[in-house]
């Protein structure tokens, strides 16, 4: 569906792990790409594609 919708998400976190910290930001962190080319326009349709996605929240219990 992101990449139907032109929307660019780079991957930080690349499968070396499946252990603690590393695995789960892999497993849970989104990263996209905002910078100054992009305006109101464009914000608002990204948020409107995530939502439609079902993005949401990730909590990781650190203890």
């Amino acid at each position: 569906m992101l990449m139907e919708e032109r929307i660019y998400l780079p991957v930080h976190w690349p499968k070396l792990s499946e252990e603690g910290y590393c695995g789960f930001l892999r497993d849970h962190e989104l990263s996209l790409v905002i910078d100054q080319r992009y305006g109101t326009k464009d914000m608002r349709r990204i948020a409107e594609t995530l939502a439609k996605a079902g993005a949401r929240g990730a909590e990781y219990d650190h203890r």
